[in-house]
């Protein structure tokens, strides 16, 4: 009789511990960013991918992103601020359909922020940034 309780147990354990992967795939970047480039507006948008990755057992699950209003884009010289930060579709919660899921970011950075440096070596050059997830993950509805 312990011997089947336990084994129980140990399945139940086992189904409850499925785990979901949250990973930021490609770094915030900019695909081209002039300063001098003459456009309607002076925002400069950078992209990146969130992969979530989970087992057959977490398809129903819901997951909730916390992000930060603004992040930090820097070239290894200087940083630069990005004024606004937001998802694909502006959704901040989704249902995983699928074992692999790729949801793309957007952030936004005020043009003026690069002309604030005189120099033009130190504002040269290709920024990257990474920005914090929180993330919660929800049971899937019985």
């Amino acid at each position: 009789m312990k011997k089947i309780i336990t084994c129980f147990l140990f399945v139940i354990s086992l189904t409850s511990l499925s785990e979901v992967k949250v990973t930021l795939r490609e770094p915030l970047s900019f695909k081209e960013m002039r300063s001098g480039e003459i456009s309607y507006e002076n925002v400069a948008i950078a992209e990146g991918i969130i992969e979530i990755v989970g087992e057959d057992e977490d398809i129903g699950k819901l997951i909730s992103f916390e992000i930060p209003p603004y992040g930090m884009v820097t070239n290894k010289k200087c940083w630069l601020k990005i004024s606004k930060i937001v998802f694909e579709k502006n959704t901040k919660e989704i249902i995983l359909s699928s074992n692999k899921h790729l949801i793309k970011v957007y952030g936004f950075l005020d043009k003026k922020e690069i002309s604030k440096n005189k120099n033009a070596d130190i504002a040269e050059g290709k920024y990257i940034g990474y920005l914090p997830i929180n993330y919660s993950v929800y049971s899937k509805e019985m």
